[in-house]
């Protein structure tokens, strides 16, 4: 019996089959020697018994639990357990053990009782002799009914034997493969490459039909997603590219299209050169592949073109130059030009007493009042001196109103070339007299 448990037990082992899943053995016994003592979970490795799990007998229960990754039998004591996905009722008691619950087992145990009453009966025939003896009857005719009943049954037990050890192994290899069909279903789904597909539709011909219809579906959409990537890389227009990932969000090629549009939207921003355009780049492609470059171009055309602002600051600085000439006020005057000045009215490395005395010379004891004021016509240049350090080169006209006490007026207009330092501050002023 022994004997037979164990050849069984190998080659259910060999019959291998991936699985997913949990088993659940919920088990009672009426053998009070276990009580409160430990009993295994055992299967055989390499050829060698090897427990997996144990757990103690309690008030005669016990339970075993763990994942299944693979269809084998096991052992708890001398009685053998299919491990497969399920609910497992083990009962094991002086006159019967069994395991039912799943479809293994339950084929498991009707084998064994099937067996156990065929092994009864050649046990009851093992002792007819001995019978037939002591009734007196003809031993010849006794002995040849023993052999032909006792071939019969070696027979019948060999033909049990085959039969369910085939139906294991057909049902392993069962399992085996619609897990592996499973698993092939899944990577194939969740694949953007056709040749996956195709692949799964050329060896599992009998799968499922709703795996065959979702895999034929799938491979159709991946077929019309290449041929529509395949147009807009024709087309070669942002448009057409936009288009394709509009239909195909998660195309495999979502990347490229991406990189392609950078590249579309950078061309644009070349051809146009402006920093209105290499500022809406940055604006579309935030971590583009040419921001650097756009940054570079924006930093360069700062650097040569006068901003906004910056022609504000420009007409402040002469705005309060001018405002203090006409006011008189030589602390408002000093706070508007450099210590040094590298040409004041032909004058090199003047200073802001020079200019101060400047504005005392020209209002001349006849003068009651003087207006100067800029015509704002701002021709501006910027040169760069320094890390984001501008000096600015400003020509404008600017005119002179002068009241005498007499009650008479003149009239004058300048033509101003000056420059301003990145402080604000005015480090240059030369002006020419304009004749009309």
């Amino acid at each position: 019996m022994n004997r037979i448990l164990y050849a069984f037990t190998t080659l259910s082992a060999l019959c291998f089959a991936s699985c997913a899943g949990t088993y659940d053995i919920k088990g009672t016994s009426n053998d009070s020697n276990l009580e409160e003592s430990k009993i295994y979970l055992t299967v055989l490795h390499n050829n060698e018994p090897k427990n997996i799990d144990s757990c103690e007998v309690v008030h005669g229960q016990f339970h075993f639990d763990g994942p299944v990754d693979s269809v084998r039998v096991a052992m708890i004591g001398q009685l053998p357990v299919v491990l497969e996905e399920g609910e497992i009722t083990v009962k094991d008691d002086n006159t019967q053990s069994s395991a039912t619950g799943t479809p293994l087992n339950d084929k498991l145990t009707n084998f064994m009782r099937k067996y156990q009453q065929i092994i009864n009966q050649y046990a009851e025939l093992q002792r007819r002799p001995y019978q037939a003896m002591m009734n007196g009857e003809d031993m010849n005719s006794v002995q040849m009914e023993v052999e032909k009943k006792s071939n019969k049954r070696i027979v019948i037990i060999s033909r049990i034997i085959a039969i369910i050890a085939v139906g294991v192994c057909f049902a392993f290899y069962s399992t085996a493969r619609n897990d592996k069909e499973n698993e092939a279903y899944e990577y194939a789904m969740n694949s953007s490459d056709p040749m996956v597909l195709q692949s799964y539709l050329d060896t599992y011909k009998d799968a499922p039909e709703e795996h065959i219809d979702s895999i034929q579906a799938h491979l159709t959409l991946l077929n019309q997603g290449n041929q529509d990537w395949a147009n807009a890389c024709m087309s070669g227009t942002k448009s057409a590219l936009e288009q394709y990932l509009q239909q195909h969000p998660n195309s495999p090629f979502k990347t490229q299209a991406m990189e392609k549009i950078d590249s579309i939207d950078w061309a644009t921003a070349q051809a146009t050169n402006t920093v209105e355009a290499f500022e809406k780049y940055l604006e579309q492609h935030p971590s583009g592949e040419y921001t650097d470059e756009a940054n570079d171009k924006i930093n360069s055309f700062n650097a040569q073109t006068v901003q906004p602002e910056e022609k504000l600051m420009v007409g402040s600085t002469f705005r309060n130059f001018f405002t203090a000439i006409n006011n008189k006020d030589e602390d408002m005057l000093s706070t508007c030009v450099g210590r040094i000045m590298t040409s004041f009215l032909g004058k090199p490395d003047a200073t802001r007493s020079d200019v101060l005395t400047f504005m005392k010379k020209i209002y001349k004891p006849t003068v009651a009042s003087m207006t100067w004021a800029s015509l704002a016509d701002y021709n501006i240049s910027k040169k760069e001196i320094g890390e984001e350090k501008y000096e600015y080169s400003v020509n404008f006209n600017a005119t002179q109103a002068v009241n005498n006490s007499d009650g008479t007026q003149e009239k004058n207009k300048y033509r101003i070339s000056a420059k301003i330092n990145p402080d604000g501050l005015i480090t240059e002023l030369n002006m020419t007299k304009i004749l009309e």
